[in-house]
């Protein structure tokens, strides 16, 4: 978890921005280094609250997991149907409705 998330997450809390900063200081050394870099650097502290408020942008990661997620429920559902065209294709499918069916259509069509 990134600054920006733990700062998200203490602000959902309810922390102040106080208690976060003093928390942060206190728990992690490479976060103080941090601060002072971006001082040094000329930010001001507002400037890095700014920056600890702001949302985290979507990453290129991001993307490509989302594109693999889809990709595999993409390919899933197309077996899925082909797998019941392969059934028919060679006669394997029944032919008639089965109990189980014939009962669930009748609940939901009142027959």
């Amino acid at each position: 978890m990134n600054y920006q998330e733990k700062y998200q997450k203490a602000r959902q809390a309810n922390y102040s921005d106080e208690e976060i900063t003093q928390y942060l200081l206190e728990k992690d050394p490479a976060f103080e280094q941090k601060i002072q870099k971006a001082k040094e650097i000329g930010y001001s502290p507002e400037e890095i609250l700014n920056f600890l408020n702001k949302p985290k942008e979507s990453e290129l990661g991001d993307y490509v997991e989302d594109f693999g997620k889809q990709t595999t429920q993409g390919f899933g559902i197309g077996a899925l149907g082909t797998y019941g065209d392969i059934l028919d294709l060679f006669g394997l499918q029944s032919k008639e409705t089965l109990p189980g069916e014939k009962e669930k259509y009748n609940r939901e069509f009142d027959i």
